[in-house]
């Protein structure tokens, strides 16, 4: 019995492992693209770009891109 309940928490376990990977190159691809709009965004006017994107409140490109994937990754992954 015991055999076969730490069969399933070591599977559990691999399995959280995987999508924990996952996470982590969902995360950076995210980061690479959203670094990517927010350098284009930085060439175009304030005025001509989208109104999420008109006021940055300061933050650096880095930052911006980094915030964009940490709120849009984590909803791909919601159960």
């Amino acid at each position: 019995m015991t055999m076969a309940l730490e069969s399933r928490q070591h599977a559990r376990t691999l399995e959280r492992k995987a999508e924990e990977r996952e996470f982590r190159l969902a995360l950076r691809i995210a980061f690479v693209f959203f670094l990517a709009v927010s350098l284009a965004l930085r060439l175009v006017p304030r005025r001509w770009r989208p109104a999420p994107f008109a006021v940055t409140g300061g933050r650096s490109f880095i930052s911006e891109a980094r915030a964009a994937a940490h709120t849009i990754v984590p909803l791909a992954f919601m159960r």
